[in-house]
């Protein structure tokens, strides 16, 4: 588990040639680019609303839920863990 960590930092930090050539350390230049990108800004914030609207819809989910195993009924005892 440290290994895949350890090599994703020095892929992040370096400029990583897969096939021959050799690899450059380039510090944080690969995340200034990538933040310094146009689509950048759009993809931020098409995550967080992606984020928002399915953590809204999943409480909203397990609460009817749970006030539907709340409720006595036959069989509760069944589908209740």
């Amino acid at each position: 588990m440290v290994f895949p960590l350890f090599q994703t930092i020095v892929y992040s930090i370096t400029d990583f040639k897969l096939i021959g050539g050799e690899t450059t350390f380039v510090g944080l230049k690969n995340f200034t680019d990538v933040i310094a990108r146009y689509e950048f800004s759009q993809v931020l914030y098409n995550t967080l609303v992606w984020v928002f609207v399915t953590v809204i819809f999943q409480f909203a989910l397990a609460l009817a839920v749970a006030l539907f195993l709340n409720q006595k009924f036959w069989g509760r005892g069944i589908i209740q863990v």
